[in-house]
């Protein structure tokens, strides 16, 4: 049996809906990378770039596309990249706009969704085009990471002044959302739990707000960091592998100068790095994780971690460029899982242009310093966008922050969270998959203010509301309904 989504197969009386526990711990440490498997122990998925052909007796799988890492493209200067480049992004979007209702996006200051944002608009002039911004709650506590922004508004501002035929609407989650009150509605449009709670909760209004328009697609910008607008750092780490110490030298100096930073400290942990902790964790998925330790050791997790490849405290992945980008569309199952979920929740088809296959290509094949050049990252998305793009977005050398007011909503919460916990404990699946006792600690020593969630962001902010949440979804597998 198949289907497109994972409630029309348990829509099917002869489906089980018996949940998987890898599935469960891959979903709570985040491990993007095993392709087959669900949350489910009977349904298996069709991983990204393959057909499935059904026979009598059984289903056979075989890829239809990969990026082909022996390409290389390599022009007379760095203008004919440029050029290049344009032309493939322009092609990506064109074939972007080819749909049903409105031309909707999700935008914002970065380079990725602005860039696809102007580049839409400019080939539908002069048909409208609507974009959307999420921007935090009038009277948010909010206190942005170091080298990040909380509100959006000055940067699309200065977007929205460059085209006549773009409509940007600013949009906050003022009121509580159905995934903070009652995820069993989520549930039951999706058969899926949300990895990011916050997020969904803080896009939701501007998600509901675009359909309300008519709109049936809505273009985003989310594989730009991974495709057009890759920082080039690894460049920076092949330089070392290489020994070509001159060149690597060079390029650490030039971006350390470009940030303001200390590039004598910059060259000395460049040449030592240091192990890279996903939201700044000082340990592994034990840090930002629900998971229960004990539960991981039985079922052996670090060794299927260890089969798929997959470091949860090393998430920079090694490698070229090109070997890192194959390995990062190979984690596209999860994005896809999510884009199925909130198709069933919006109405809306999630459709990124800088996901193109051919423009992928590209960025696989040519040299990797046209992304770092003379200390510049993400060289070449800020000059190819450069005939597009407002100079405070192409110069803005910070990110926006998403869900800057996360510790509000969570605080809002509390009570609700308390209740959940003790639930959880009632729970034969979740009881075992979950650290039940580490979530009641946590909501029992409760973050004072902002300041203080935030020097303990990935307990609350991530293995809290995830867990929560994700313990929500097994009892509503479970059939509890208290």
């Amino acid at each position: 049996m198949f289907a497109t989504t994972l409630r029309a197969m348990l829509a099917l009386a002869e489906v089980p809906r018996v949940l998987d526990e890898i599935g469960l711990a891959d979903f709570l440490a985040l491990n993007p990378f095993d392709q087959v498997g669900t949350l489910y122990r009977d349904i298996s998925r069709v991983p990204p770039a393959h057909a499935c052909t059904f026979e009598r007796e059984f289903a056979q799988s075989r890829q239809y596309w990969q990026l082909d890492l022996d390409k290389k493209v390599r022009l007379g200067c760095d203008a004919d990249y440029v050029d290049a480049a344009r032309t493939l992004l322009d092609r990506a979007v064109e074939r972007q706009l080819r749909i049903l209702g409105p031309i909707a996006v999700m935008t914002s200051g970065g380079l990725d969704s602005a860039g696809v944002a102007a580049t839409a608009a400019r080939q539908a002039n002069p048909e409208t085009v609507y974009a959307f911004t999420a921007i935090p709650a009038p009277g948010s506590s909010i206190s942005p990471a170091p080298g990040k922004y909380g509100d959006e508004r000055p940067y699309v501002a200065a977007l929205l002044a460059m085209y006549a035929n773009l409509r940007i609407e600013t949009v906050a989650a003022i009121d509580p959302e159905p995934i903070e009150t009652d995820a069993r509605s989520i549930f039951a449009q999706t058969a899926l739990p949300m990895r990011n709670v916050h997020g969904v909760a803080w896009f939701g209004p501007a998600w509901r707000r675009a359909a309300e328009l008519g709109a049936k697609t809505l273009l985003t910008g989310d594989a730009g960091n991974m495709s057009l607008s890759y920082d080039g750092l690894s460049h920076i780490d092949s330089l070392r592998e290489d020994g070509r110490w001159a060149a690597w030298a060079a390029s650490v100096w030039q971006v350390a100068r470009m940030r303001g930073a200390s590039p004598v400290r910059a060259l000395a942990r460049s040449l030592v790095p240091r192990r890279r902790l996903p939201h700044g964790a000082s340990a592994g998925w034990q840090h930002y994780s629900a998971l229960d330790q004990g539960f991981a050791a039985e079922i052996n997790l670090a060794g299927h971690f260890a089969e798929h490849r997959f470091d949860p405290a090393q998430p920079r992945l090694k490698g070229s460029y090109a070997e890192r980008l194959s390995r990062m569309l190979e984690a596209g199952s999860l994005a896809g899982d999510g884009r199925s979920a909130l198709r069933a929740l919006t109405g809306l088809t999630m459709s990124d242009p800088l996901y193109d296959t051919e423009l992928l290509q590209f960025c696989a094949s040519i040299p990797e310093e046209q992304f770092l050049r003379h200390g510049q990252t993400r060289s070449l998305a800020r000059r190819v966008l450069s005939d597009r793009l407002p100079t405070a977005i192409l110069t803005n050398l910070r990110r926006g922050e998403q869900i800057p007011e996360w510790f509000d909503r969570l605080d809002d919460r509390r009570d609700s969270l308390i209740a959940d916990v003790e639930r959880l404990a009632r729970s034969p699946i979740a009881s075992r998959v979950l650290d039940v006792d580490r979530l009641k600690a946590l909501v029992s020593d409760w973050p004072s203010d902002v300041e203080a969630a935030h020097a303990h962001v990935d307990a609350y902010r991530f293995a809290l509301a995830r867990g929560v949440h994700v313990g929500q979804f097994i009892r509503w597998v479970e059939g509890a309904n208290d």
